[in-house]
């Protein structure tokens, strides 16, 4: 008996090889490889750089954004007293008057181009003072002179 028990012991761990197992196995390993080459190949310290860069980067734009606000803020509030101002104007008024709220035309009218430069009317990411090329298509990637790939400068 202990002989026949032996016998088939041996047939049966001889007879179980499986040729598709195996190969799954060595697929396995072979992708396992692979995934650990892929994840030294990633540079950690630079990526953490590059996010650190794009921080920053998001940082600047937001305090200039509040900037642009508090100016157009500005710009708001003197057109609207410079409107109650024209508003109340007595013609009879001096030419003293009329010098003083030419002035205040004049500077609210500067605030306003200044504006127009800090703005980014093509969306591109370029403000209009340092964009060379105004009218860049929606979306379209730009070199640091706001122009497409192919675009020429105004």
């Amino acid at each position: 008996m202990k002989k026949f028990i032996a016998v088939i012991a041996v047939l049966f761990f001889t007879s179980c090889e499986n040729k598709s197992i195996e190969e799954g196995l060595a697929n396995l390993n072979k992708a396992l490889t692979q995934l650990e080459a892929d994840f030294a190949a990633i540079d950690i310290n630079a990526t953490l750089a590059e996010l650190d860069r794009i921080t920053s980067t998001v940082e600047e734009m937001e305090q200039e954004n509040a900037e642009v606000n508090e100016l157009i803020n500005q710009v708001r509030e003197e057109l609207t007293n410079l409107k109650l101002q024209i508003d109340e104007f007595d013609m009879s008024g001096t030419d003293e008057k009329l010098v003083e709220l030419k002035e205040k035309l004049a500077k609210a009218r500067e605030a306003l181009d200044l504006l127009s430069l800090l703005m980014d009317f093509d969306l591109d990411g370029v403000v209009n003072a340092y964009d060379l090329c105004p009218d860049t298509p929606s979306g379209a990637q730009v070199n640091l002179d706001g122009c497409a790939e192919g675009q020429t400068p105004a």
